[in-house]
């Protein structure tokens, strides 16, 4: 992606622990409402570009995006799958409260049903988790495989 918003895509390799990228490198989507749905609108792409590249993995893989209430800078979209670094897959979204109705500037972007919104809390940072919603295919939402369960 090139332009205003840009995501640095992963180099494919084997593995990924918690590998993530951010978009609004210099937080200009903190000045205003049209240019963090512009910011948005580039995170949700680039999730889409990881997601394409991470379904050439021969392992199970999750994929999500991290949207921080009160800084578009630390708007991230991961990519994570079992890995040699620690026991960490799945990746178990604690302290996350799944099933939310997003707020209004977030809505467009999950509109459709396949997407599943939640919240947290970090050391009083507001964080909103968008994942995949469970489909058949995906088994575990966000997963690939059953050897993500």
């Amino acid at each position: 992606m090139r332009g205003r918003f840009e995501a640095r895509l992963p180099i494919m390799g084997e593995w990924f622990d918690l590998w993530h990228t951010h978009v609004d490198w210099r937080g200009e989507g903190n000045s205003g409402p049209d240019v963090r749905r512009e910011a948005l609108r580039a995170l949700f792409a680039a999730w889409g570009q990881v997601e394409a590249l991470a379904a050439g993995l021969h392992v199970p893989w999750q994929s999500w995006a991290v949207i921080v209430v009160l800084d578009s800078s630390q708007d991230a979209v991961y990519l994570h799958t079992p890995n040699p670094n620690r026991d960490n897959f799945p990746y178990q979204f604690d302290d996350v409260v799944w099933g939310l109705v997003p707020p209004e500037w977030l809505a467009e972007f999950v509109a459709g049903g396949q997407y599943e919104v939640g919240w947290s809390d970090y050391g009083g940072v507001a964080l909103y988790w968008v994942r995949r919603s469970i489909t058949a295919e995906q088994g575990v939402a966000g997963d690939r495989g059953p050897e993500s369960r």
